[in-house]
Order: structure tokens, then C-alpha cells, then sequence
């Protein structure tokens, strides 16, 4: 299997060889929490609403649910403890690949006839319309939590459940003063000590790229290409090199990255420009999936207040502050990639990357 089953842990570690590489990066790192994710393997027992609950009735029928998310490990399984808490008897099956190859993924399974996926969670807005187009998800839903979900973050059956700011990561021993804004990497410090998410590959990436130019002009991003910056296929891999002193900082960042490494003692900081973009994460119900009720039951449970304390405890929650620990800074934008259309490889060229 290509999943990480959350009510069998122990025998995927053994079988680890037949997993794909997206999975099997996790397994060794999961298995310290295996009985906190798995509510079998505790013994816990849902309430007796819950119990009621005839969506919950279904699912238990159904027995599982499979998650397609490009959330980082971290908080896919804190998402995942917290339903488990809650939703005992229901196992996750955990596919967790970046954007790019969970939509390439998707996109190869659907074409092909296939519905392996349940629910879908990704930050790809391009792939969103693309898949809607062709009825990949259900277009209305009905979930008890949708009712007090803001009208701003659900768009036909697509609600967006988790928002990660882009910032600026630092290494704390060696930037004397820390940046505040993205001007300040265009010093004669950062020559050759700067790295560079590739707008290629992420599609926040290039929408930061696309609202720094329009407001500094196309001389913000020549400077950058004048930095000589490293291009950092990976911002984890991107990290853990300022981390260990290879470079000063990398454009962009994540507090929730950082504040992984920081908590375990690495030299990294995060600077929060006000004017930013972020990684807008988005969750769709797979149309034809197998497990319909527990699709439901899981989406719901993450637009309700404990789903979204679990998904956002380094992120901005859409139900605000008191649900998510990151405030959104003060000149957010979200900036479609239509609104892009025709200026990906001009804003590729100012950057020196073709």
C-alpha cells in the first residue's frame, strides 16, 4: 500500500520497503505516536452524541477514511491524534506529498478512473478550479459546522481550512539584526547567503514574487537575482541548512517551519513582513468516494473548533485568532493565479531563474 494507516502502524513499519516515498518518510517518526492517533489502540470510546450521530453511524460502517494532504507532518498528525480522540472506531489512511505531487497524483487517478481518495487537502488553487471543472469533488456540501463557517472561506464545496503567512527564516547566530521586511535582504550581507524558494514549484511562491513586483517594481526582484541567491527546491530542506549555518536567511519562509526547528534548539528566527501572501490550504470531498460518510465526518470535524485548533497550531484559522496561532499580518493578500495569467515567466526572468 501507498498509505499510512493510523490503525496499523506498527505492521507499515515493518513493510516500509513497499511504501512510496511520500509515506515512508513518515513512518519512523509517526510510530512514537501511533496510539495517540489510533482511538482503537486506546481504548477510547465516542460519546454518546457522537453515538447518535447517524453520519457518524455511517461512517463507523464505512470503518475508514483516506487523506490526500499537502500539510507538513507535523500538523497532518496533530489533525489526525485530535479526530481520533474524538472519532475512535474510524481509521485515517494518510497519503502526505507536497502540492505539486499530491495534484500530479490526483490529477493521474482521477483521469485513470480512480477514487482512492476521499478527502483532499492542498494549496493549489490552480488544480481547485481545474478539478472542479471536471466534477472531481462534490460542489455542496452539507455539514453541521459549514452553518458558522465564514462565507469568505467556502466556495462549492471547497473550504479553505488553514492559512500559512510567508515571511523571511534567519539564522539567529549569524544575522546580527534580524529583517523586517524584504528590502532587507538586498544587503551586502546576504551576497551568496541567501536562498530562494522556487516560484516554480509553489504556487505562493510565485504569487509573492507577483505582489512584490507590484509594489516595488521590477528592481525589488532584480536586486534579489543580484543577491545570487541559492534555489531551494525544498524550504524544509531550505531550513535546516540556515540551521546549520550555511546561509543567512531564505525568501521565503514559514513560522510554522521555523518554529519547528526553533523549539528544538536550532539558531533560526522569523521575520513577518506586513506585506505577504501565504499558502492558502483548501479542502474538497472527493465525488465517488468510497467512504462518503466518514468524508463527511472527517471534513466537518476540521471546520469545527477542535479540527482547527489541531490544523492550526502554527497557522492563521479562518475562525479567527482564538482557533490558530498566527494572526494574519496587516497587508495580506490573496492573489489568485488567474490574476497571474501572463506574468509567471516575466516575474521568472527578473528573478534569474530561467
Amino acid at each position: 500500500t501507498d498509505f499510512l494507516s493510523y490503525r496499523g502502524l506498527a505492521m507499515a513499519a515493518g513493510h516500509a520497503s513497499d511504501f512510496s516515498r511520500g509515506t515512508r518518510v513518515l513512518v519512523a517518526g509517526l510510530m512514537a505516536t501511533a496510539a495517540v492517533a489510533s482511538g482503537c489502540a486506546t481504548g477510547q470510546v465516542a460519546s454518546e452524541a457522537d453515538q447518535n450521530n447517524p453520519t457518524y453511524q455511517a461512517a463507523q460502517k464505512e470503518g475508514q477514511v483516506t487523506w490526500y494532504t499537502a500539510l507538513d507532518p507535523t500538523t497532518s498528525k496533530s489533525f489526525i491524534a485530535a479526530f481520533n480522540a474524538r472519532y475512535p472506531d474510524i481509521q485515517v489512511n494518510l497519503l502526505r506529498l507536497t502540492s505539486g505531487q499530491l495534484t500530479s497524483r490526483y490529477s493521474q487517478e482521477r483521469s485513470a478512473g480512480a477514487v482512492p481518495a476521499d478527502v483532499v487537502t492542498t494549496g493549489d488553487d490552480v488544480f481547485e478550479a481545474d478539478a472542479r471543472q471536471q466534477g472531481w469533488f462534490e460542489s455542496s456540501l452539507e455539514l453541521p459546522n459549514l452553518a458558522s463557517w465564514p462565507d469568505a472561506y467556502y466556495t462549492e464545496g471547497s473550504a479553505k481550512v488553514s492559512i500559512i503567512p510567508l515571511g523571511i527564516a534567519y539564522n539567529t547566530d549569524i544575522v546580527d539584526t534580524p529583517p523586517s521586511d524584504w528590502e532587507d535582504l538586498l544587503t551586502a550581507d546576504y551576497v551568496n547567503q541567501l536562498q530562494l524558494g522556487d516560484p516554480r514549484n509553489v504556487p505562493a511562491y510565485m504569487q509573492l514574487a507577483y505582489l512584490l513586483r507590484q509594489k516595488y517594481g521590477d528592481d525589488l526582484l532584480s536586486r534579489v537575482r543580484a543577491q545570487n541567491p541559492t534555489v531551494a527546491p525544498s524550504i524544509v530542506n531550505a531550513n535546516q541548512t540556515i540551521a546549520a549555518g550555511g546561509t543567512r536567511a531564505v525568501l521565503p519562509g514559514t513560522y510554522s517551519l521555523v518554529e519547528e526547528l526553533a523549539t528544538k534548539g536550532a539558531p533560526i528566527g522569523f521575520a513577518q513582513p506586513d506585506t505577504t501572501v501565504g499558502v492558502e490550504f483548501r479542502t474538497m470531498i472527493s465525488a465517488g468516494s468510497a467512504n462518503p460518510n466518514a468524508a463527511r465526518l472527517f471534513m466537518d470535524f476540521m471546520l469545527g473548533p477542535d479540527g482547527q485548533r489541531a490544523m492550526n497550531v502554527r497557522a492563521y484559522s479562518p475562525l479567527g485568532e482564538e482557533y490558530g496561532a498566527v494572526p494574519l499580518p496587516a497587508d495580506f493578500h490573496t492573489i489568485p493565479t488567474s490574476e497571474m495569467s501572463g506574468s509567471e515567466k516575466e516575474l521568472i526572468a527578473l528573478l534569474g531563474l530561467q
